[in-house]
């Protein structure tokens, strides 16, 4: 239960603060593809790019199937 009060303040509060200067230094659309290409260089910024893609595909792909489990838990007929 402390873990739920204090992990907001340890981790998401500094995470919205870096996060929110980021933005304002580099107003572009493409987010942390410019944070990482301006720290990195354009390799690494096409790697963060492509892997934040698929991780968005993969994740998106992933909630189908979640939904078709509990369903099959309530209505077995499903299955």
């Amino acid at each position: 239960l402390l873990g739920f009060l204090v992990f907001p303040f340890v981790w998401c509060v500094p995470e919205a603060c870096v996060t929110a200067e980021l933005a304002t230094m580099f107003p572009h659309n493409s987010g942390y593809v410019t944070w990482v290409t301006a720290a990195f260089g354009p390799f690494w910024g096409f790697l963060e790019g492509w892997l934040s893609w698929l991780s968005g595909v993969m994740d998106n792909a992933i909630y189908p199937v979640l939904l078709l489990q509990y369903l099959v838990q309530h209505w077995p007929q499903l299955d």
